[in-house]
């Protein structure tokens, strides 16, 4: 073992033995690429394409394909692959199949939301896949980030401009002519901006609020209750929106990706690891498994 690998075992011994409550070790495998979550069952994304469900304490594989970029998750789990195929994975049926619904070409990314599904190309183009139909909505360019809630999908360009989009009535609203925007997050009401510079932003109900001054901020995770914001460092910080103020997690370091759902936080580890964090008493326990020895290393 050398010393990065020791650095980052060390690490996660720190955090699963640590005073910082609500920390659970859901899978030591290694190799994850990316971690989707909906209520309290996760989607592993492995580096091999091979995808992985936790559910109800068991490890399920559900495909062991390859060249799998990208999944999201609405009622149904999608697969977005290199070669710009979408595949859907009906999460209602007992006897699920994967079902091509998809073999295009250049697309960039997949967001969804309940029954509705956004694809965005890499020509800035956007299309919503809803009851097995694909409808373009948006024939524009320029879009660097798209996120899926509910009704609303939250568009992102690449000049820092943010467009809020209602699929009930299609109408596209800007909300935000700003420059140097890294990445978007949101529910219906509420949309959040995080700058180059580290500011986090917050827009409610046609109001802008700056919540982080900070720096060296990497990536937001919102659920429609909780967001949480990763710093470069591996740190993760927790936004409390009813006293406006910031609570430190994890101070520990190490984390390289976030994702959130039904008032759990799923952290990804440098070294491939996957760790659930929930302050609430109420929230399902994600962690609790009998089969950690099914999620192989990739």
């Amino acid at each position: 073992m050398n010393k990065l690998q020791f650095g980052a075992t060390l690490c996660a011994a720190l955090i699963a033995t640590s005073a910082q409550a609500g920390f659970n070790l859901l899978d030591p495998g290694t190799g994850t690429r990316q971690v989707v979550a909906k209520d309290s069952t996760a989607f592993i994304l492995k580096e091999s394409g091979a995808v992985w469900r936790h559910r109800w304490g068991d490890f399920q594989q559900l495909d062991n394909g390859t060249n799998s970029k990208q999944i999201a998750i609405g009622n149904n789990l999608y697969l977005l692959k290199h070669s710009g195929q979408i595949w859907e994975y009906d999460e209602n049926s007992w006897n699920s199949q994967w079902k091509q619904i998809d073999n295009g070409t250049n697309t960039n990314m997949l967001s969804a939301s309940g029954d509705r599904m956004y694809v965005l190309k890499d020509s800035g183009q956007i299309f919503r896949y809803r009851n097995g139909r694909f409808q373009q909505i948006d024939n524009g360019s320029g879009t660097k980030q798209i996120h899926a809630y509910r009704s609303t999908l939250w568009i992102l360009k690449n000049n820092g401009s943010v467009f809020k989009y209602n699929d009930y009535n299609g109408r596209f609203d800007r909300i935000d002519n700003g420059t140097n925007t890294r990445m978007i997050t949101g529910d219906e009401n509420t949309c959040y901006i995080l700058k180059d510079s580290g500011e986090v932003w917050e827009y409610r109900y046609g109001r802008f609020n700056k919540i982080d001054n900070g720096t060296n901020s990497a990536k937001l995770a919102y659920d429609g209750s909780d967001l949480y914001l990763l710093k470069t460092s591996g740190e993760v910080w927790k936004y409390d929106r009813f006293y406006n103020n910031w609570k430190n997690v994890n101070n520990q370091g190490g984390v390289r990706d976030i994702t959130t759902a039904g008032g759990t936080l799923y952290l990804l580890w440098g070294n491939g690891n996957i760790y659930t964090y929930t302050d609430s008493p109420w929230a399902p326990d994600a962690a609790q498994s009998s089969k950690f020895n099914e999620v192989h290393a990739d």
